[in-house]
């Protein structure tokens, strides 16, 4: 379990890190972008999940397994307000459509997180992008897991490339976690009676997204001094 929290910890220390060292360039060069652009911005995509991975522990019953997960599909809204046409700074919501595992039993698993996030995104005047996020997410899933759940922490990073007539193509690393609050039971007999127990389990669900999407708000066609017009 410490070592879990830890790496959890040394995954936030190293994108915190990239990100004050991605604002930092943004913010030095700031000034080579002189002419006016859409400060605000609405994003729309629809994302296919791929290589999923699912993780599930249950230090109680000494119970660790990982799982293949089929590839599944999302759609995604985000608000982003650029401080320069390099450095934008924002939030997101992403619904997660059920996705299964690729579990050889009758009982199929079937699991879905909604993160809520904020976000950093730095951009070139080629076209390409990075951005980073992080969050919280809820976990629900079917009986196969269990019928209680909580959520935990998500973050994911990622990079893009936007087009002239405001579309995109994006691929990103994400990490969602959760907790199934009544993975499994322990009863304890007393003098005064027997008392059921109920034991959680952490899900760690890893992900490829591979996104398409549109951003409405901006000028479709906007000249910078490179004579490109990306943003």
């Amino acid at each position: 379990m410490k070592s879990k929290k830890l790496n959890n910890l040394l995954r936030l220390f190293i994108l915190w890190n990239m990100t004050i060292f991605y604002s930092s360039l943004a913010i030095a060069n700031q000034e080579e972008y002189k002419y006016p652009f859409q400060k605000k911005i609405v994003i729309l995509k629809l994302t296919g999940d791929v290589i999923g991975k699912e993780n599930v522990q249950c230090a109680n019953f000494n119970f660790n397994t990982k799982t293949n997960v089929k590839n599944g599909t999302a759609i995604a809204m985000e608000y982003i307000y650029f401080t320069n046409k390099a450095l934008g700074l924002g939030a997101g919501i992403k619904y997660q459509f059920f996705r299964e595992v690729n579990d050889q039993t009758d009982d199929i698993g079937k699991f879905r997180f909604v993160p809520l996030y904020f976000l950093l995104k730095v951009q070139k005047q080629t076209g390409i992008y990075s951005i980073g996020q992080i969050g919280y997410n809820s976990l629900a899933g079917n009986s196969y897991y269990g019928s209680k759940y909580s959520g935990g922490l998500y973050y994911g990073i990622g990079f893009g490339f936007s087009t002239k007539n405001n579309s995109f193509i994006e691929l990103l690393y994400g990490v969602n976690n959760g907790i199934i609050e009544n993975f499994g039971t322990m009863t304890t007999v007393t003098v005064a009676g027997a008392t059921v127990e109920y034991i959680p389990a952490e899900v760690k669900y890893t992900q490829i997204g591979i996104s398409f999407g549109f951003k409405f708000g901006v000028k479709s066609r906007e000249i910078n001094k490179w004579g490109s017009d990306r943003f």
